[in-house]
């Protein structure tokens, strides 16, 4: 008996392995975040585009942009559920990533926009099982949570930029190729999959074997937390308005690569400061979120008066410094809030939250672009970020 306690005592945990002072499961799963994005980000700045030439209005890129992201919420609750009653997250995470690699060899045959939409939906799906058992397994590698979360952004908006770069050397060689630039993408997305196969996971003590779907297990503040950040991307529309609204500057056919160069600039931007901003959540908490919708606001105005390449530049870069200090952020946010046993539930709540309103968000601000003009849901998204800065104001969080 004392022999197997201390084999228990010496076994080393994957949870306490690291690499340059990392968590060696977060750089592993920040490596397979970094290639996805790669893979994604090859087809997401010139999928608004493609979407036009199959005939797709404002509105139609708006109702894919926001159907999907609000199915890949849905599912992340029950994901998030799911994983935190199993207590296991791993399978959910590898079922995930090979459902969306999956999926990108499909893009090569599309032929209208409908068949996009079922695309963009399926590929959303994987997203949705995989993203909150992702981020609970980080958080319990750290109690850091804004550093950890900051780190896997990071390899995450890398890939993005990688992306958006082999994107845009295949249209100087090319053209507008989008076959050339979806198999691509395709290879890239099972490649992958193959950090996953390093991935261990511990096993987690059965200490919520009656877990239940239950919000009121969540507690009011993060309910009302909850419900902010549900008022805030009511507003926070897709991205691919804000790419149509910088190429209404210029031509497709000469501005495409200036156009995909700022949206390089906002990936960029976003890798450089999730990180540190990262470090400022842990120091200032909740006033690191509502910076992040701060900047949501003036990115938002700014496109709205903004008629000139240097403007669009700098706005595109905000635009990355507003989702750094969101995306990891919102998602430490809420682990902090949340108690360890419930925390893939909280995380898949909130992104449920987001979901519900992403589909009218997007699908909303691209009919104020066809009915009343470009600008509409721009500054409809102003006024709901102005209004979700005041709410946060008022929550109370314990240091």
């Amino acid at each position: 008996m004392p022999n197997e306690s201390k084999v228990q005592i010496n076994e080393k945990k994957p949870y306490s392995e690291t690499m340059f002072g990392i968590p060696v499961i977060l750089l592993l799963l920040g490596l397979v975040s970094l290639l996805n994005d790669f893979s994604s980000e090859m087809i997401l700045p010139i999928l608004p585009f493609f979407i036009a030439s199959l005939g797709g209005t404002a509105a139609i890129v708006g109702l894919i942009g926001g159907f999907s992201d609000a199915l890949a919420s849905f599912l992340k609750l029950a994901s998030g559920y799911l994983s935190d009653k199993q207590h296991r997250k791993k399978p959910f995470i590898v079922f995930g990533y090979g459902l969306t690699s999956f999926t990108k060899m499909f893009y090569i045959f599309a032929n209208s926009w409908p068949f996009i939409f079922f695309l963009r939906s399926f590929d959303r799906v994987g997203k949705g099982i995989r993203e909150a058992p992702r981020d609970a397994l980080i958080s319990v590698v750290s109690r850091t949570h804004g550093k950890m979360f900051g780190i896997h952004r990071v390899m995450d908006t890398m890939g993005a930029i990688l992306g958006t770069i082999a994107t845009m050397i295949v249209i100087y060689f090319f053209g507008m190729n989008y076959q050339i630039i979806f198999v691509i993408a395709a290879v890239i997305a099972f490649i992958s999959l193959i950090p996953l196969w390093f991935v261990k996971e511990e096993k987690e003590a059965d200490a919520n074997h009656l877990l239940k779907v239950d919000f009121n297990v969540l507690g009011p503040k993060l309910l009302f937390v909850l419900f902010v950040f549900g008022l805030f991307n009511l507003g926070n529309f897709t991205y691919m308005l804000f790419i149509m609204k910088a190429q209404l500057q210029f031509g497709l056919a000469e501005g495409i690569l200036i156009v995909l160069s700022m949206y390089l600039l906002y990936n960029i931007s976003m890798a450089l400061f999730s990180y540190p901003v990262g470090e400022i959540y842990d120091k200032i908490g909740k006033y690191a979120i509502i910076i992040g919708f701060a900047l949501f606001a003036i990115t938002c105005i700014g496109f709205v008066y903004a008629t000139s390449l240097f403007w669009l530049i700098i706005l595109f870069i905000v635009y990355g410094l507003f989702n750094a200090f969101i995306d990891g952020n919102a998602r430490a946010f809420i682990s902090d809030l949340s108690k360890e046993e419930i925390r893939g539930t909280a995380l898949g709540t909130y992104h449920f939250v987001s979901g519900i309103v992403a589909l009218p968000s997007s699908f909303i601000a691209g009919l104020l672009w066809d009915s009343i003009s470009p600008n509409a849901p721009f500054v409809f998204g102003f006024i709901i970020a102005i209004v979700s800065v005041l709410l946060l104001m008022f929550v109370k969080v314990e240091n």
